[in-house]
């Protein structure tokens, strides 16, 4: 999950040559779900957001494990947001990400995919807020849906399509809910945010996933125009499922090396150089990964933000 300021609001041409793409890719580079938290105001909000994702440790469960292929995973998420308050509790957000996934390894080619990925339109409510107009304190319920608008048949040089997990898109239409909280106080701000993602059935189905996050946002007094931020992060997925015959299915077509848990602490620090904008940049540090069979995992991500609002 991505969290900023203005929103804390998402493999292989020969595969007997490489691991089972389900493998190279551990927790696959999805559609993921973007966190909420203090997203309000007046006018039409701009965000956007990018994500740039390492893997190139293998493990299996919580242990380090050999990588003798070289195996390496990138990937880089950018959302573009826009939110506008359609009611005075009400908030609509709608994401429109590009992705590029880019899969390496000794025993085979680069394998790449460079386009757009799912849109998802997302409601926020406040049950709870103490003011009407830009309130400090606030408590929300909040739905989404992700539609399979990117592509899921990209091919390689070869002709072949790329593996599921190397996709754009999904190719399914996933659901999304949560609730968020944003607490001001007098000398920091607390956020965070819950969300459940159900991702419907497909030919090949990515597991449903929780993403739990709590943060803390400090200005610093002398210096009105800089903030630190600091959050931990905790994503959770269950295995994929599969019809198509894969080497590393399961019985019930659970696909063994995809889904598990990894909690991230992330410091950062947000910049307002000028009146209506934001520019955040925070690193995402592993500090927990328990990971179901032997996958990819995650290295230090990199969150890069800017952040406007238009009419406000």
């Amino acid at each position: 999950m991505i969290h900023f300021i203005a929103l804390i609001i998402g493999i292989a041409a020969n595969a007997k040559a490489m691991s089972p793409a389900s493998s190279a890719a551990g927790i696959a580079p999805r559609a993921s779900i973007v966190g909420f938290g203090n997203i309000e105001g007046e006018g039409l909000g701009l965000s956007l957001i990018t994500r740039r994702s390492v893997r190139d440790e293998r493990r299996s469960g919580t242990t380090a494990t050999a990588n003798p292929n070289s195996e390496r995973l990138l990937n880089q998420r950018t959302d573009l947001l826009f939110d506008y308050r359609v009611l005075s509790r009400t908030t609509v957000i709608l994401d429109v990400p590009h992705v590029y996934n880019s899969a390496t390894s000794n025993a085979a080619a680069r394998q790449s995919a460079n386009a757009l990925g799912d849109l998802a339109l997302y409601a926020k409510h406040s049950f709870y807020q103490d003011r009407l107009f830009k309130p400090t304190r606030q408590l929300s319920a909040l739905a989404g849906v992700k539609l399979p608008t990117g592509s899921t048949t990209i091919k390689n040089d070869a002709g072949t399509r790329l593996d599921a997990t190397l996709q754009p898109g999904s190719g399914t239409t996933d659901f999304i809910v949560g609730a968020a909280a944003y607490w001001g106080l007098s000398r920091a701000n607390l956020y965070g945010d819950a969300t459940y993602k159900y991702n419907t059935r497909a030919a090949y189905t990515f597991g449903n996933s929780i993403g739990v996050n709590a943060g803390v946002t400090v200005p610093i007094e002398r210096l009105t125009w800089l903030s630190l931020t600091t959050e931990a992060n905790l994503e959770a997925a269950e295995r994929d499922k599969s019809i198509e015959v894969l080497p590393t299915l399961l019985p019930g077509g659970l696909v063994r090396d995809t889904g598990g848990q990894t909690l991230y602490l992330t410091p950062g620090v947000q910049v307002r150089p000028v009146p209506n904008l934001t520019l955040s940049f925070s690193v995402q540090l592993p500090v927990y990964q328990n990971l179901n069979g032997t996958q990819l995992s995650s290295g230090p991500n990199l969150n890069l933000g800017v952040f406007t609002r238009i009419g406000g």
